[in-house]
């Protein structure tokens, strides 16, 4: 994902400071510009891939020793 907004940036930038002059056309420009739309289109595919990962580390902290069939283990003081 760090890399697909690197390539986005870069181009967004280029196009639109350096060719186009900071102008609405230049952002305009920038945006519809197929490298920007690639990275973008790959920066909501790894976005998935990690909300995919948050909704399975949630959903494992909540079933935690649900199923937990060992007793805890007693503590002897002496």
């Amino acid at each position: 994902m760090t890399i697909a907004l690197l390539i986005a940036g870069y181009e967004q930038s280029f196009i639109e400071r350096a060719v186009e002059g900071s102008t609405w056309g230049g952002y305009f420009t920038a945006q519809s510009h197929p490298s920007f739309q690639n990275a973008m289109i790959w920066r909501l595919f790894f976005e998935g891939i990690t909300f995919a990962g948050f909704i399975l580390l949630v959903l494992d902290l909540l079933t935690i020793g649900k199923d937990e069939t060992r007793k805890a283990p007693e503590i002897i003081e002496s």
